[in-house]
């Protein structure tokens, strides 16, 4: 009898299988193996062996497209450009691999990649109305050039004929450092044994040195510096548009003993840089280091918006000026800041490694951004429009969103994303066992293969459906009507991928919670 029981149940099972498969892009739950699965405000997530394998399309807050093998690399499509730009012309498409390493990224105008330090490539429109491109490579090679040929290789250290790098015009090297030179802003300078002779003239300045015997530097009416047995001996005129009665004079004998002086400002030092005075008897303001960089004081005198810091380094320092104020205690773990600009506002502290913790306020908007962290358990990032909670985060830095993606799958327990403005809410246990797509329409939660829930709303009324056991058994509740089963879904739950179209919530009004304000 027990056989035969057995054999009928077993049969019943098979039938049910047999018969009951979940329809084409329908929710799929059964991780860590795969999980298919209807996204908060519409479009599609999957992902496979715990996270590894992903893809995700028409996020209503990243990507349209994306799909990656986590940590190696990944892809993702960006939402067309502006308005009036032909459709398609201006989407953005982006790969990464092992990140923060490589990408590759193409747009409209731009086209850049790099994977570091073996290359780095970029492609860019001139004014010219054709492109430039520059490549560079180990071990050493530099190109660039445009349609009509290239106008720069060089092969570090060898031989090379550069331009536009960095801030120079023009660099050109032989047996570097043997001989080299460059153009900026119309400078020419030139080096030998680099950096023991060199001269620069052109564009104001005339500047010459045999180093270390002796160092000239002039450009007209800003400075004239000099060193004669470099370091021991300088003296240096600044700010000569100031006028003679105004220019800053300095001289120094190091290490014995320098001097400053600017109308009624005068400043000494001695075993620079450790030990030194400076005073202002026109604004009283005043400075010592006693000595640097463990004993600093200064005071702004007369005027309320100088700089003003006390510094007795590690245990307590305390800066204000230029719309900043920090304190530090037992440096470098306790950190307070604040900062005003012209528009925002922000303030951080941190008690490290353990509390991390900054926030911001766009004064003109009243938009608030924030980000705490408490090392190793959680940390929570609200930016403008979307909030991200995440629980067990053994990393003690803070970064960017795009390393979450790549790396913090691994090991986060519990993730919680939000769209505050639309109501939209994502939460992910790890290894996505526990999974919930939540926005105004419809709620979805699901316990990988053993119990799924959809609410939405049909006709004016809630409608609940139940699935358990990978599926194989399915039920609806309607709001004022008897229960009804469902066919089977294996693997399940089963859930369409269109979502409900009648509202079920009010959307959230508010990016922060009052908490935060």
């Amino acid at each position: 009898m027990r056989s035969l029981l057995s054999s009928a149940l077993i049969g019943l099972l098979g039938l049910l299988v047999s018969t009951s498969c979940v329809a084409s892009g329908a929710d799929v739950h059964l991780a860590p193996l795969y999980t298919r699965l209807s996204s908060a405000g519409g479009g599609t997530k999957s992902e496979a062996l715990f996270g590894i394998a992903l893809t995700e399309r028409e996020r209503h807050d990243g990507p349209v497209e994306r799909w990656a093998v986590r940590p190696l690399g990944g892809w993702q499509r960006e939402p067309d450009g502006p308005a009036g730009v032909t459709p398609g012309s201006n989407a953005l498409s982006r790969v990464d691999f092992l990140y923060p390493l490589g990408r590759h990224t193409t747009g409209v105008r731009t086209t850049s990649s790099w994977f570091l330090p073996l290359y780095s490539f970029k492609s860019r429109p001139t004014g010219a109305g054709s492109r430039r491109w520059t490549l560079l490579t180990l071990p050493g090679f530099w190109f660039a050039g445009e349609p009509d040929g290239l106008s720069s290789v060089a092969w570090f250290p060898i031989a090379g004929h550069v331009e536009d790098f960095l801030t120079y015009d023009e660099l050109n090297f032989f047996l570097f450092p043997l001989w080299s030179s460059a153009q900026r802003d119309g400078k020419a300078s030139t080096h030998l044994l680099f950096p023991f002779i060199g001269w620069t003239f052109g564009g104001g300045e005339s500047s010459h040195h045999f180093w270390p015997l002796y160092l000239h530097a002039e450009i007209d009416g800003v400075y004239e510096r000099n060193t004669v047995l470099w370091p021991l001996i300088h003296w240096q005129t600044n700010l000569k548009f100031k006028g003679a009665e105004k220019a800053q004079r300095m001289w120094m004998v190091w290490p014995l003993f320098g001097a400053t002086r600017q109308e009624s400002y005068r400043s000494y030092s001695t075993l620079w840089p450790f030990f030194g005075w400076a005073t202002d008897s026109r604004s009283d303001f005043w400075a010592l280091d006693a000595p640097w960089p463990l004993v600093r004081v200064q005071r702004g005198g007369k005027n309320p918006e100088a700089d003003e810091r006390t510094r007795l380094w590690p245990f307590y320092s305390h800066f204000r000026g230029d719309r900043l104020e920090s304190w530090n205690v037992i440096w470098p773990l306790v950190h307070k800041r604040q900062e005003t600009y012209p528009h925002s506002h922000r303030s951080s502290f941190y008690a490290l490694p353990f509390w991390q913790s900054w926030r911001k306020k766009d004064e003109a908007t009243g938009e608030k951004s924030s980000w705490k962290k408490l090392w190793p358990l959680y940390q929570d990032r609200r930016e403008v429009g979307r909030e991200r909670f995440s629980a067990l985060a053994p990393y003690p830095f803070h970064f960017d969103s795009e390393f979450d993606f790549y790396w913090a799958w691994m090991f986060e327990l519990w993730v919680t994303e939000e769209l505050p403005k639309l109501d939209h809410r994502s939460e992910r246990a790890w290894g996505g066992l526990w999974r919930r797509e939540r926005d105004a329409f419809e709620d979805r939660r699901s316990l990988t293969g053993l119990w799924s829930a959809r609410k939405y709303r049909e006709a004016g009324r809630v409608v609940e459906e139940t699935s358990i056991l990978f599926g194989l058994l399915r039920w609806r509740s309607i709001e004022g009507v008897d229960t009804e089963f469902l066919t089977p879904a294996f693997p399940g739950p089963g859930w369409p991928a269109e979502r409900g179209s009648e509202q079920l919530c009010t959307p959230a009004k508010a990016t922060l919670r009052e908490s935060d304000s």
